[in-house]
């Protein structure tokens, strides 16, 4: 009974001290939470030209099956240093066009989810703005973060990639 205790103890000061906000400095830190995704990941972002964090969503989708929604800004999708195409030839990547100041992703975790925002889920560099990056997985601004992810999703139109446009030679 006493290990019951202790164990609902420790699982209680985890849940607790994971609410908090994890500040996250590095891309590559990112890159390390996006890889903990076992079912889906929800990405709305003006742009992916970080090389960390598209390895990890490529990674996701093609190694582990995770499924992989991008909202992305249509006049980012294609810009030099944008990773958004190459994303979009892999299995289980679905991306889809919006206008979006917002950076987040929505990282699924099997029964878990937890939500990483701010500059570094967009750009290697802080090219779109300065607020810092954080992972929390408080329950409320996870499920504001889904639900704003789906709003958005359903009014994004289709991306089609320069690959398969007939105008391309």
């Amino acid at each position: 009974m006493k290990w019951c205790v202790l164990a609902l103890l420790l699982l209680t000061t985890s849940v607790c001290v994971w609410a908090q906000p994890k500040p996250l400095t590095t891309a590559q830190q990112v890159a390390a939470q996006l890889g903990r995704a076992h079912e889906q990941l929800l990405l709305v972002t003006p742009s992916v030209s970080s090389k960390p964090l598209a390895e990890a969503l490529r990674r996701a989708a093609a190694e582990r099956g995770v499924q992989v929604f991008i909202v992305v800004a249509p006049a980012w999708a294609e810009a030099p240093g944008s990773y958004v195409a190459s994303l979009a030839l892999l299995e289980g990547v679905r991306v889809r066009l919006a206008e979006t100041e917002r950076q987040f992703v929505v990282v699924d975790v099997a029964d878990d989810a937890f939500v990483i925002e701010g500059s570094l889920v967009s750009a290697s560099t802080q090219r779109f703005d300065e607020r810092p990056t954080y992972a929390f997985a408080n329950p409320q601004a996870v499920g504001e973060r889904a639900l704003h992810f789906a709003e958005l999703w359903r009014s994004a139109v289709p991306y089609r990639s320069f690959i398969y446009r007939e105008e391309v030679p």
